[in-house]
């Protein structure tokens, strides 16, 4: 006997997508342990309506270029799939927009580059909104940063 329950297939997803960010969340703590502040994940759509999953990654210090070439060994280890992309921002930049920040690292197309990505108000109000900490400290905690 088959059992065809859509609900599976959501469940199949949402394991895949949470094991991931666990996984990546204890490699970045082994790997970079006081640098990370906190992981936090959100949902986010592109200028044509797709729907992806972006996290921002709080960090207390930018990367050296030899921990930049871990981070991308980190993210090739994990597999990202085009749906998630991500940022790394320093906690002393939240809350302020792409042009009074310095560029940083981020992901997409499981491509680290370091640039601007257009983080503007609306960024930070998916962030202290819909924002979900992965084993970090809870967003509120920043939330008088980001105003």
């Amino acid at each position: 006997m088959k059992f065809n329950y859509p609900c599976f297939g959501i469940m199949k997803k949402i394991y895949y997508v949470k094991s991931k960010l666990y996984e990546y969340e204890f490699q970045l703590k082994i790997y970079f342990e006081d640098k990370i502040y906190g992981v936090y994940v959100y949902k986010n759509r592109d200028s044509k309506g797709n729907k992806y999953i972006e996290f921002m990654t709080i960090i207390k210090d930018d990367f050296t270029e030899s921990e930049v070439n871990l981070l991308k060994m980190i993210h090739n280890k994990l597999k990202f799939n085009k749906k998630i992309k991500g940022r790394y921002v320093r906690l002393e930049d939240i809350g302020k927009t792409d042009l009074k920040m310095e560029t940083y690292n981020c992901l997409e197309n499981n491509e680290l580059k370091k640039e601007y990505t257009n983080i503007d108000y609306f960024t930070w109000w998916l962030f202290k909104n819909k924002g979900i900490g992965v084993r970090s400290p809870a967003i509120n905690k920043l939330s008088r940063e980001i105003g």
